[in-house]
């Protein structure tokens, strides 16, 4: 049967926040005329009995359980591959759609002549603005002109989309990785016009986002990331949260970083230098330090 939309949405133990999460993309489609399902991708789950449970109550959910834990790179494109829809969009199982985020994406799909769409959102109740893009190479949007994706504001159309889906073996940065993989491929990628989307992270203390991944950042930065002034911004974006996590070891990573651009012939010294010597301040005072925002 051929649907109208699709929604992907990874889940690992996710049963406890996964009802709002449903619930508001249901919401998208109340008294619309569009076909729609749901995906939920598992990631070998302790508690995917309970899931499958709360799965009945929507008459559009088709769960599929992975044979073997990977990732959720790896779920988003098994879910992908999986739809029956042309328009496929992306959900984290502890964020929310607003109620028109589906209908006024789709309209941007078609009048914009995107494959792939991303745009701002509002974390933990704060609109995140994002700079606009302008079809640049996505490592300079990310780390000179500060922009941003989220996985859960991305949503491709298949008639206009090139093929370029998540990198499985990225345990971390899977939205900056797939943005830079979409430049490197020539989609046709562009911001929306609207924030609808709301992402919680205090909702799931174990979301990826809340917590660093030395092993992961290393493989982003070797596949992705050549420029030293990328890499540079890339610290200077993490270094103020191992800091005020006491996180000893990705604070260690982080300043070998500096160090390595420090000694470089092509970066600016100053600020790999400023950045190394304040990064052994008291947390009191990095929380007050300007070198460290966005």
């Amino acid at each position: 049967m051929k649907m109208n939309v699709s929604i992907v949405i990874p889940t690992y133990n996710s049963n406890q926040f996964i009802k709002e999460t449903l619930d508001s993309v249901c919401a998208c489609f109340e008294g619309g005329e569009l076909d729609y399902e749901i995906l939920l991708i598992d990631d070998c789950s302790d508690d995917i009995d309970s899931l499958k449970e709360k799965a009945k109550n929507y008459s559009n959910i088709r769960v599929i359980e992975k044979k073997e834990k990977s990732n959720a790179a790896m779920s988003r494109n098994i879910g992908f591959n999986n739809s029956l829809s042309d328009f496929v969009f992306f959900l984290d199982s502890d964020d929310k759609f607003s109620q028109n985020h589906i209908e006024i994406r789709m309209k941007e799909h078609i009048d914009r002549n995107l494959g792939v769409i991303f745009g701002g959102f509002r974390c933990n109740g704060i609109e995140n603005i994002i700079t606009e893009y302008t079809n640049t190479d996505f490592r300079d949007f990310l780390f000179k002109c500060r922009g941003d994706i989220r996985s859960s504001t991305i949503s491709i159309y298949k008639p206009y989309h090139k093929g370029t889906l998540f990198d499985v073996k990225q345990n971390k940065h899977q939205d900056w990785g797939f943005g830079i993989r979409c430049t490197d491929s020539k989609e046709l990628v562009g911001l929306a016009k609207v924030s609808s989307v709301y992402i919680d992270t205090k909702a799931n203390e174990k979301r990826m986002s809340n917590k660093s991944d030395i092993t992961a950042s290393q493989y982003f930065l070797d596949r992705y990331i050549d420029d030293m002034e990328h890499q540079i911004q890339f610290v200077k974006m993490h270094i103020k949260s191992a800091i005020l996590n006491s996180d000893s070891a990705a604070l260690h990573f982080y300043r070998e970083k500096l160090y390595e651009a420090f000694k470089s012939n092509i970066c600016e010294n100053n600020k790999a230098l400023a950045i190394i010597v304040l990064s052994y301040l008291p947390k009191s005072l990095i929380k007050i330090m300007s070198i460290f925002r966005k």
